[in-house]
Formats: C-alpha cells, sequence, structure tokens
C-alpha cells in the first residue's frame, strides 16, 4: 500500500514509526526496473533493524 493510498483510506496504522524495528535491502542500481532485470548482489541487507548482511557476506 502507498502512501496516497493510505490516507485515502484513512488507514490508522500504516507507516512506520520512529524507533520500530526494519526491514531494509540495498542495490547497486540506477533504477528499480534495473534492480529487478539485473538482480545486482545486496550491499547491505537489515532485518528487524539489525545489520544482517554486508557486502554479501552475513554478519
Amino acid at each position: 500500500m502507498t502512501i496516497g493510498g493510505a490516507t485515502a483510506l484513512a488507514h490508522p496504522s500504516y507507516g512506520l514509526p520512529e524507533g520500530a524495528p526494519a526491514d531494509l535491502v540495498t542495490l547497486d542500481a540506477q533504477t528499480p526496473a534495473e534492480a529487478v532485470v539485473t538482480r545486482p548482489p545486496r550491499n547491505l541487507v537489515l532485518k528487524g533493524g539489525r545489520v544482517d548482511t554486508r557486502s554479501g557476506t552475513l554478519i
């Protein structure tokens, strides 16, 4: 769901509040389409707010 959709539907719990654990993956790509087509290696993976993988190596 996008922020626009959540706003239109008055979704009360949409978003990521400050301090909440989050998952994040960083990639080397110029566009989202490039990331999907080329499937580059993950530079950094955060799971639950903690570093899980850096430069393809589990930590």
